[in-house]
């Protein structure tokens, strides 16, 4: 490859309903929203432009009531949290890398092959033991 190719990512689809309804499984768990929220929340997600929202933008901006603390809103920290508490790092690390994540290494190589910084640079700034 050369130094001005650009490496691809993995074309994959975000934001599935499939994602929503597992997302939505652990606000609903620990009472953030009940049976009526997730319902709502799967039946609004039609339009293209819904779907195309990060799950958590989408979700905030329908306003849906967090049920643990009356008269609030739920909002994007509230359920960035939510998300970060319902899986293992390594659970967390194969989504991301799923919707498209790149490693810092991988990020780094594609910089070197762009001009950007040198191989030494990315070595020394990156951990050696990555998964």
């Amino acid at each position: 490859m050369t130094a001005t190719e650009e490496v691809k990512k993995p074309s994959v689809k975000k934001n599935s309903l499939l994602e929503l309804k597992g997302f939505l499984s652990g606000p609903l768990k620990d009472g953030c929203i009940n049976q009526e929220d997730f319902d709502y929340v799967l039946k609004n997600r039609r339009s293209i432009k819904d779907r195309d929202k990060h799950v958590l933008h989408y979700i905030a901006d329908l306003k849906v009531e967090d049920r643990k603390s009356q008269g609030r809103k739920l909002e994007i920290e509230s359920l960035a949290m939510a998300l970060s508490t319902q899986g293992d790092l390594s659970t967390i690390r194969k989504q991301a890398y799923k919707e498209g994540m790149l490693s810092l290494r991988l990020s780094g190589a594609q910089k070197v092959a762009a001009g950007i910084t040198t191989v030494k640079e990315i070595l020394r700034v990156t951990p050696d033991n990555i998964d």
